[in-house]
């Protein structure tokens, strides 16, 4: 009988998954799983490289990048075991952090959700976990000019709260978190039945996790960090392969549609507004920087900014461009 189903999505990522799935291998020795690996249209050999080198693994190979969200949703409904690992290519397990995670979501009912303490290549600690975001995230932490009120005046104070700058990670065991990243997420099968979708489309790549953890709190479970689980973390390895102003683009429009699902009209309006104005003078500051030499403006910049900015009042949608 399968006790834990490990989901990893996958995209143009092979040496990394590779070494992840033989993570799994080394360390998982105790609990009886299975590995499914979706593929989302990967160029780099990854499917090659795991029929080759991982049998066992099964492999859902699409044929285009589906994103994050479906990716995992579309494994979820394959996968038989009691829980769930959502697991990053970037990530390396270290020995009995499994077992740990499986071991206390047994024994403890009112926890919907677990997750281990992340790892920097260098063994330091990657402090990745967040506040659910509200108003004032948003002005201090996704606008340009609230982060330079935030960092100049207020020394991070707001940035600092949204990721649990405040948290023990050296002398904890145990930590009660809103919301930590999908790079290592360990559900229940009774919880997933509760959520429909579990991963919600409208977020392809960003804040689908931050979705599913709120909706998982507001079941009435809670979502701990096991301290003594231990897992590397390489980061955002997929994204390094987008360019920036795409990830920017894809987040504020994530963070459009999570706010509309989750807070109503009135505070999608005032993120917008936010948004918006924070663009508008962006792209002021940028001229002015760039003062009277009108031909080092980059104008593909300030368009695509321009078109940003449509988005943002219009709606668009924060599926990655081809």
């Amino acid at each position: 009988m399968i006790k834990l189903s490990i989901i990893i999505v996958n995209w143009n990522t092979k040496d990394l998954l590779k070494g992840c799935l033989q993570s799994i291998v080394d360390t998982v020795k105790k609990v009886a799983y299975e590995v499914i690996v979706v593929d989302n249209n990967s160029s780099d050999d990854s499917v090659k490289m795991i029929r080759e080198n991982f049998p066992p693994v099964k492999l859902l190979v699409n044929k285009a990048n589906r994103g994050f969200a479906a990716g995992n949703e579309q494994a979820i409904r394959v996968g038989s075991g009691d829980y769930i690992l959502l697991l990053n290519p970037d990530t390396i397990l270290l020995p009995n952090s499994i077992e740990m995670m499986v071991r206390y979501l047994d024994e403890n009912r009112t926890v919907g959700a677990v997750t281990s303490k992340l790892l920097n290549p260098d063994l330091t600690i990657q402090k990745f976990y967040s506040r659910f975001p509200n108003l004032l995230t948003v002005f201090f932490c996704y606008t340009e000019i609230g982060g330079y009120v935030d960092y100049y005046l207020l020394k991070n104070r707001y940035l600092n709260r949204y990721t649990f700058a405040d948290l023990n990670y050296e002398t904890s065991k145990i930590l009660r978190i809103d919301q930590p990243p999908a790079a290592c997420l360990m559900l229940s099968r009774s919880v997933l039945q509760r959520l429909n979708p579990v991963m919600d489309g409208q977020f392809p790549i960003f804040f689908n996790d931050v979705d599913l953890c709120r909706r998982i709190h507001e079941l009435g479970y809670e979502i701990h960090a096991l301290m003594d689980a231990k897992i590397i973390h390489y980061k955002s390895q997929s994204g390094k392969k987008i360019e920036r102003s795409e990830i920017r683009r894809m987040k504020l429009l994530s963070l459009i549609n999570y706010f509309r699902k989750h807070h109503g009209r009135l505070q999608t309006w005032l993120v917008k507004s936010l948004l918006v104005i924070s663009l508008v003078i962006y792209d002021v500051l940028y001229v002015i920087k760039r003062g009277l030499c009108v031909r080092s403006i980059d104008r593909k910049t300030l368009a695509a900014n321009s078109k940003l900015r449509e988005e943002v009042i219009f709606g668009g949608s924060p599926m990655l461009e081809e």
